[in-house]
């Protein structure tokens, strides 16, 4: 196999077998297996978001974030041009479990654990959009003060769980990241987590998540008058942009209209 080869060629890396993951919406993620390690090697076009992935899992990394590594090249290069240009950035497989596979519903130690999690993303990302993303997408209303790396996609395929962590929770797959007001991610995790087609809503531990992230009253008081507001033009943007099958859009639209009728009610 032709990146099998280049890989070699290029890494420390002594191959067995390369299997392209088919669940992949782009179609650039092929997981790699040497003799007794997983590896994840994602293609991208992009040389500049090639450097901004990097630089992302480098400083969450050096902040004892749980997220993979950069495996660097014989060169100690963080991506290596492949033969038909594009872009090769090899990650080390994050040793934990989908929070979607492990629980059915996300208890409230967990969902602390999370929000501890996420509010620690934002915090080492926070400031000016050094690692040169591209903007969020569309607006919101209220200029507010906290700017940051969004992670614009934490559902619970990419939230991993690990008992043997510290802090238990590890994220994965950043290749969504956008830059922008910092309420608009804890919007997206809320909506994913907590609202559901299935399960409906889980109050008890969106409040846990919320009273966790928010232990700063300044911050709470600031913003979460615009998370609903934020939720729902994510789902939006989110719809118009995407090619979904009939049942994850129906889930988006249930999830919609759960947020406009109900969220105000909650956290009132």
């Amino acid at each position: 196999m032709r990146i099998k080869n280049q890989i070699e060629k290029k890494y420390c890396l002594k191959i067995d077998n390369v299997i392209k993951n088919e669940a992949s919406t782009d179609g650039n993620v092929y997981t790699l297996f040497t003799s007794d390690t997983k590896y994840i090697a994602k293609i991208y076009d992009d040389e500049n978001h090639a450097k901004s992935m990097i630089s992302i899992h480098n400083d969450l990394k050096s902040n004892k974030m749980n997220v993979s590594k950069i495996i660097l090249n014989k060169n100690n290069d963080g991506y290596t041009l492949l033969n038909n240009g594009k872009y090769c950035v090899i990650y080390s497989f994050l040793n934990g479990e989908e929070i979607g596979n492990l629980f059915k519903d996300i208890s409230i130690d967990t969902s602390i654990e999370i929000a501890k999690e996420i509010k620690k993303f934002h915090q080492i990302t926070s400031g000016d959009n050094k690692y040169n993303l591209k903007p969020l997408p569309f607006k919101i209303e209220k200029k507010l003060s906290r700017y940051s790396v969004l992670h614009f996609d934490l559902t619970r395929s990419n939230i991993f769980y690990n008992k043997k962590w510290q802090s238990k929770i590890g994220f994965i797959d950043f290749d969504d990241a956008k830059y922008g007001p910092t309420i608009v991610d804890v919007a997206v995790a809320i909506s994913l987590l907590y609202f559901s087609k299935s399960r409906g809503i889980d109050v008890n531990g969106l409040k846990a998540f919320l009273n966790e992230y928010y232990d700063n009253e300044k911050i709470k008081k600031e913003e979460t008058p615009y998370l609903k507001e934020c939720a729902i033009k994510w789902i939006e943007y989110i719809m118009d942009n995407n090619q979904f099958d009939s049942s994850t859009t129906e889930s988006l639209e249930i999830r919609k209209e759960l947020i406009e009728e109900e969220f105000s009610n909650i956290i009132s």
